[in-house]
């Protein structure tokens, strides 16, 4: 089943819901496929380090979701392994995740004495 999601729903202020809600889950797998997906060109696709949780025929399926920004700027998150597509995310920009993997300011070097 695709889950068909407008981020703002999810992602509140652009943020995770706190720790012990309901749909929490659901926001870190939108979080994640935005941090992969928000970079790309309209029209790219990128393979991430999220694994299916699907289980096609009663097993576990073993692929790795790729993302896909679509020319009309959406999210898709699909396995090629079992051929199935999983979310399709619309509303993501705005979000802490939309330029990718957040990078800490460089801290200082500090002399080591050996």
């Amino acid at each position: 089943m695709v889950k068909v999601v407008d981020a703002t729903h999810f992602l509140p202020d652009g943020e995770l819901p706190p720790a012990g809600s309901p749909v929490r889950r659901h926001a870190l797998a939108i979080a994640r496929f935005v941090e992969y997906g928000g970079p790309l060109h309209r029209g790219d696709s990128c393979l991430t380090l999220v694994e299916c949780s699907l289980r096609p025929g009663r097993r576990p399926c073993r692929g790795f979701l790729w993302v896909h920004k679509t020319l009309d700027d959406r999210i898709e998150a699909s396995c090629p392994s079992c051929g199935e597509l999983q979310y399709v995310i619309s509303n993501w920009r705005g979000t802490l995740w939309s330029d990718g993997p957040m990078i800490l300011p460089h801290a200082p070097d500090v002399e080591r004495a050996h």
